[in-house]
């Protein structure tokens, strides 16, 4: 079976955050930020990268959730936002 998310994403109009393990050797980061910049048309697009994570544990990483929340808190209020249409990178550390 062949993905084509990059293919879909470009579509994509709606805010875009893309969580990604460094370690993650199934889709690994390239693979991430590939989607996070086929993003064009996206109204903000997030990539956050954590260190440690792997493909089945990334979401138990510190600042996972907190990722999460800030990331919907900054597509709810705009001006908290301080990245540009651009996709940001962030590496997340705790």
């Amino acid at each position: 079976m062949q993905w084509r998310n990059e293919d879909v994403v470009r579509r994509l109009r709606a805010p875009l955050l893309v969580i990604s393990g460094a370690r993650d050797s199934m889709v690994p980061p390239y693979m991430a930020k590939s989607i996070a910049n086929n993003a064009i048309k996206s109204q903000r697009s997030v990539i956050r990268i954590f260190p440690n994570g792997e493909h089945m544990d990334t979401w138990l990483q510190p600042g996972y959730i907190r990722t999460i929340a800030q990331w919907i808190n900054e597509v709810e209020n705009p001006s908290l936002s301080s990245s540009d249409l651009q996709p940001t990178e962030l590496v997340v550390t705790e």
